[in-house]
């Protein structure tokens, strides 16, 4: 299944340096949809600006969903200011394939629950 990777804006995705954010205290699971993919109840602690990075679900090189290298697309940025919050937010500026469903997903949506900001 795809996944997605929320890290500190400095880092770049697809860095081994670029590892989940400490502010993430509830990480995106897996995704719900075919064309459009849907993440719920990710919390994220800190006020901040973010990068989320995108993993296929597709194996390449040996590496995995464990293996930061894998999370090499950028979908965004992910903004979180401000007072207790619960969002959806989508990005289209990336088309993604998953190479094992033959198919582009033409959306991510993440719906974001701030436990020290508004998303």
């Amino acid at each position: 299944s795809a996944r997605v990777l929320i890290v500190s804006m400095s880092d770049i995705c697809g860095m081994p340096s670029a590892v989940q954010d400490v502010a993430v205290s509830a990480p995106p699971g897996d995704p719900l949809g075919v064309s459009g993919l849907i993440f719920f109840n990710v919390e994220v602690d800190v006020a901040g600006t973010y990068t989320v990075c995108f993993w296929s679900g597709q194996s390449v090189g040996g590496l995995g969903e464990g293996d930061v290298e894998s999370y090499a697309t950028t979908l965004g940025t992910l903004t979180v200011s401000d007072t207790t919050a619960t969002t959806t937010t989508t990005t289209t500026s990336a088309v993604l394939y998953s190479r094992r469903r033959a198919t582009s997903h033409t959306s991510v949506e993440l719906s974001v629950r701030g436990s020290q900001g508004t998303v």
